[in-house]
């Protein structure tokens, strides 16, 4: 991954989004599709608002398009949670997006496979919020560069959105540590070295079979 850089300043991007600048901002990067788990992490929304958590509930910000569009606008307006969550279509700079955010969100359900867009946040140095799914257990390790949940798991994912919100201080840890593991381990410089050493090994090996 290749860092892009942000176009717009945070201050920039919630005036233009019209988005709330305190509360815990939760940004989601996906297509809108079942498999993302948008609906997931909007029950775990809804069971943090039904326990009187006001002060724990965060602000989603859902960027992209897809065939969840009406489903998840629809949710939102019979739980009542028009004033917690915010559909934005497709930013032109994701970088920008993610940028202004304080947590990224990827509550996956099935399907996925090595996200960029966890690398991509990890780079900006921002906490993900993500499933035990696929390749993003490589990426993150909970409650050290990222929080990790069970694919489905509404309240697990909601317990992560209140850790988020009550303690600041372990999120930004949290984004540091995933900045250093991006910069030790996924730019584009530490791939390429790593496929080098691989291919060393590989004809070492060769080598040592045809001797």
């Amino acid at each position: 991954i290749a860092p892009r850089i942000a176009d717009e300043t945070r201050e920039q991007l919630l005036l233009r989004l019209d988005l709330p600048a305190n509360r815990l901002l939760v940004g989601v990067v996906a297509v809108l599709d079942p498999r993302k788990g948008h609906m997931v992490l909007l029950e775990a929304l809804l069971r943090l608002k039904r326990a009187n958590q006001d002060h724990l509930i965060p602000f989603i910000i859902i960027e992209g398009s897809g065939e969840m569009w009406q489903a998840i606008a629809d949710f939102v307006e019979k739980n009542s949670l028009a004033g917690d969550v915010r559909l934005v279509g497709n930013e032109s700079n994701i970088f920008s997006f993610m940028n202004a955010m304080d947590v990224i969100a990827l509550p996956s359900v099935s399907h996925e496979d090595f996200p960029n867009v966890v690398l991509e946040a990890m780079s900006l140095g921002k906490a993900v919020i993500a499933t035990r799914l696929a390749g993003i257990p490589e990426q993150i390790e909970h409650l050290e560069s990222g929080i990790l949940v069970e694919p489905g798991d509404v309240g697990g994912l909601a317990d992560a959105l209140q850790i988020a919100a009550e303690d600041p201080a372990l999120l930004a840890r949290i984004g540091n540590a995933a900045q250093r593991r991006f910069t030790e381990q996924f730019t584009a410089v530490a791939a390429v070295s790593g496929y080098l050493s691989l291919y060393r090994n590989l004809m070492h090996e060769k080598e040592g079979k045809s001797g």
